[in-house]
């Protein structure tokens, strides 16, 4: 059985046997989808056996049916008054329409009796800005107030936006260690006048916009991929394209734009993701998504690594097929 969530979870591979996985054929079963339901949770409940459990997903507003009917089985049968489980999930409340799936789940587990706590993650206040600024500098309350006052009225307290303005002045020296003092300084008449954006998007805009070119690219193409990619692709795609992407990536890094975790290049913020892929005209984004996925496909082909090719299918599928009415006509021009 474990076969059939190797499929859909190939790095289960990576901690269970060979020949666990090893099967000649698979009987297809009569409800693929109530099978899959079965093998998950019980996946989840020899884990939940062992030691209390909490799954945390993100970004659910994009979650499709199938996987809010796991949630549902997960939080309302009786496997969860079976064994300490703690699910917490976290969504954009501005894209979450009220009839939506997600919002439908809610009121259903809400109607059965399981206890759903909401927490709004709101803005920023002053005195908060105040406390975040005095423990990153490590200086009084007191001596960060200004700067903290600036700060918050340009950021409107919004967190991302914070972060980045910080690193921002950091970079334009109006934010910087003093050696002679021992503590951070700051030009606050400087940063009163400096001509930053109100809007988010348009900061992070700017900051990806003054990026050398190359940089810039490589973003772009990390953004194809999501908000996380494993570096084993980008290498892949650097080689396989000759194109220098972990180079550039690095760069990246170091602006704090992005972030190695485990294997894995991260969006520091999903906005910031967004935003290189916006970077890319719509109608140009099928072609592009084709092309990696059959330069990744090309590679694949001869690789063990079932998860390499899975991507690459994802890739040619996001194409679609405006992608090969695309690549026809190009070359229509080209013979013309």
């Amino acid at each position: 059985e474990i076969v059939h969530l190797v499929q859909v979870i190939p790095k289960l591979s990576n901690i269970i046997s060979d020949s666990a996985c090893a099967v000649q054929s698979i009987d297809n079963a009569i409800d693929p989808g109530r099978r899959l339901l079965h093998l998950f949770t019980e996946f989840v409940r020899i884990i939940a056996e062992t030691s209390d459990m909490a799954l945390f997903l993100d970004d659910l507003q994009w979650a499709d049916t199938p996987s809010l009917e796991v949630i549902r089985y997960l939080i309302t049968s009786d496997f969860n008054t079976r064994h300490r489980f703690f699910f917490l999930g976290c969504c954009r409340q501005s894209e979450v329409a009220e009839q939506s799936p997600l919002m439908n789940l809610i009121s259903d587990v809400t109607c059965q009796g399981v206890r759903v706590m909401t927490i709004e993650l709101t803005r920023m206040d002053e005195e908060l800005t105040n406390r975040i600024v005095s423990r990153l500098l490590q200086l009084s309350p007191r001596l960060t107030k200004d700067l903290a006052h600036v700060v918050f009225k340009k950021t409107n307290g919004l967190p991302l936006f914070f972060s980045q303005l910080l690193m921002a002045l950091s970079r334009n020296k109006s934010l910087q260690p003093s050696l002679s003092r021992q503590r951070w300084e700051w030009d606050i008449t400087k940063i009163e006048t400096l001509p930053l954006p109100r809007d988010v998007a348009t900061f992070l805009e700017s900051n990806i916009t003054r990026l050398p070119q190359h940089v810039q690219e490589a973003l772009i193409t990390l953004a194809f991929f999501g908000s996380r990619t494993d570096s084993v692709i980008i290498r892949t795609l650097e080689r396989v394209r000759n194109v220098s992407l972990c180079e550039p990536l690095e760069i990246a890094l170091a602006e704090g734009l992005i972030e190695r975790r485990g294997g894995q290049y991260c969006f520091l913020h999903d906005s910031i993701q967004e935003s290189c892929y916006n970077r890319v005209d719509e109608p140009d984004r099928p072609p592009r998504h084709y092309e990696y996925g059959m330069s990744l496909s090309s590679f694949a082909m001869n690789s063990s690594d079932d998860s390499l090719l899975l991507i690459a299918a994802d890739q040619i599928n996001r194409g679609g097929p405006m992608a090969l009415d695309s690549i026809g006509q190009t070359s229509d021009r080209r013979k013309q």
